[in-house]
């Protein structure tokens, strides 16, 4: 199993504990930056291998695209935001399985605390697969901004037929300030009209909720 991610300069504590879970399960680990995030990243992280890759000019963070990151995906791969950390002591569930998209849902806890609460929007890890790498048009998404979590299973879903399960998993994050904007917000918007889809944010998230059975969850504040 392959670990896909991006990293960031800030919280890099978090992220060393993170990646090191990963590590009990594969020490294959790729980080997807731009050209001058790498060498400050490498003394940091010096167990990751680095790829370049272009970042998105439509957000306000100039943070790799989404389809740079599927493009290191030449084995089935873990896309995983790197503050998640993993509990499982085996990935057997998130085995590859033809047209079937696996998404992991995550456990938010707040520092210093025990409570545990399943996040009720967000998806951080999905099972991709080479396959995916043509399959996923360039609409300028980036890890971690608003939208690029429930605009790849959609696109998946809608237009190349995958059914979507969440293996049952421990995925658990650290909450933290959002970092994103209002008009981040609205080129999330954007993003969707450029393509066409059929659909508004408020129906794609609705969409989100109905293929990870969270409809029942409460939204709390981080």
């Amino acid at each position: 199993m392959r670990f896909i991610t991006s990293l960031h300069a800030k919280r890099v504590e978090r992220q060393q504990y993170c990646l090191n879970t990963w590590m009990k399960l594969s020490t294959d680990i790729v980080a997807v930056q731009a050209e001058h995030e790498i060498e400050l990243l490498t003394n940091l992280f010096p167990f990751v291998k680095f790829e370049v890759g272009s970042v998105s000019q439509s957000f306000s963070k100039p943070t790799p695209k989404i389809t740079e990151l599927v493009r290191q995906a030449s084995i089935p791969s873990l896309l995983i935001n790197s503050d998640i950390s993993i509990k499982d002591e085996t990935l057997d569930l998130w085995k590859y399985e033809p047209k079937v998209l696996k998404l992991g849902i995550r456990q938010d806890f707040r520092p210093g605390t025990s409570t545990r609460m399943t996040q009720k929007y967000g998806i951080d890890v999905f099972l991709i697969y080479p396959e995916m790498i043509d399959q996923l048009p360039d609409l300028d998404f980036c890890i971690g901004c608003p939208g690029w979590d429930f605009w790849l299973p959609y696109h998946l879903w809608a237009f190349h037929d995958y059914r979507i399960t969440t293996p049952p998993c421990s995925f658990f994050h650290e909450l933290h300030p959002l970092g994103w904007t209002e008009e981040d917000q609205k080129s999330y918007r954007s993003r969707l009209q450029s393509y066409g889809y059929k659909l508004t944010p408020s129906m794609l998230a609705s969409f989100i909720l109905d293929i990870t059975n969270r409809h029942h969850l409460k939204l709390y504040k981080y």
